[in-house]
């Protein structure tokens, strides 16, 4: 039986990309994009923040989860699918 109050996919896209747009100002709509491109122009130091507001917010060890992939898993939709 699946919780009510379970998290769909797309609302968790939506937490995901709240939570990178404070961190950093830089609103992403890509889901699918690698969040670690220089295209944003997002400084590394302020993943720093994002990753730690990511793991307050939904309870996971993504420093962990991330060292276990490789770079190109860093995409809200990858982030997302390991918070499901």
């Amino acid at each position: 039986m699946e919780e009510k109050n379970k998290k769909t996919e797309e609302e968790i896209y939506e937490e995901i990309q709240c939570i990178i747009k404070k961190c950093t100002g830089v609103f992403i709509n890509n889901t699918e994009a690698n969040l670690l491109e220089d295209t944003w122009g997002i400084p590394t130091v302020d993943w720093l923040y994002v990753i730690r507001e990511i793991e307050k917010r939904f309870r996971i060890n993504l420093p962990e989860i991330i060292a276990e992939e490789s770079f190109e898993f860093f995409t809200i939709k990858n982030i997302a699918k390991k918070i499901l």
